[in-house]
């Protein structure tokens, strides 16, 4: 191997996410101490950690504005979320997270799996499973979302999706890959 972890100390931990600084040493036995921040949730022995989900409903898609705190601002995603240890499948958990975050369905058969990505390799320990849900539907009528920083719902047509793709700094890394490939 060019580079081992030579040491890991766990810093911090939250409900969801361990934090480490590792020391590496390369194949020449230099180290560089403390200089690798890594993240990754306590599912992380799963292959894939998370889901991002692009709901598709009659000919527009479905985005979240979400406050995120890291950047100070508001921005458009699709629905997502860990994966859980009880999730039987990768397509179960995508089903789950897309009811849970914006109350729509869909049969699995319109559950298309895009890709899997490495969304910051350079500080999380995360693999995220990209599906397009394609003939959602409401699950219940007038259920709404609490989960916190999600001020609204908005759907999106083509045209106003072209226009997004223009502004990529209004999205997240996922919904911009799940928008070009709708």
């Amino acid at each position: 191997k060019l580079f081992k972890i030579k040491s890991r100390k766990k810093f911090a931990e939250n409900k969801v996410f361990k934090f480490f600084f590792d020391s590496i040493e390369d194949k020449e036995n230099n180290i560089s101490e403390d200089n690798y921040l890594v993240v990754e949730t306590h599912n992380s022995l799963k292959d894939t950690t998370g889901v991002s989900i692009l709901p598709v409903v009659d000919e527009s898609v479905l985005l979240i504005n979400i406050y995120r705190h890291a950047i100070n601002k508001e921005i458009l995603e699709v629905p997502r979320g860990f994966m859980e240890k009880t999730d039987p499948s990768i397509k179960f958990a995508a089903l789950r997270e897309l009811e849970e975050e914006t109350n729509l369905s869909c049969d699995k058969k319109d559950l298309i799996f895009k890709h899997s990505i490495y969304p910051e390799p350079g500080i999380l320990r995360a693999k995220i499973a990209l599906f397009i849900a394609n003939n959602c539907y409401p699950k219940e009528v007038n259920v709404t979302n609490s989960e916190f920083g999600h001020n609204s719902y908005r759907f999106f047509s083509k045209k106003e999706v072209f226009k997004l793709l223009k502004s990529p700094e209004k999205l997240d890394t996922t919904t911009y890959i799940l928008l070009t490939h709708w």
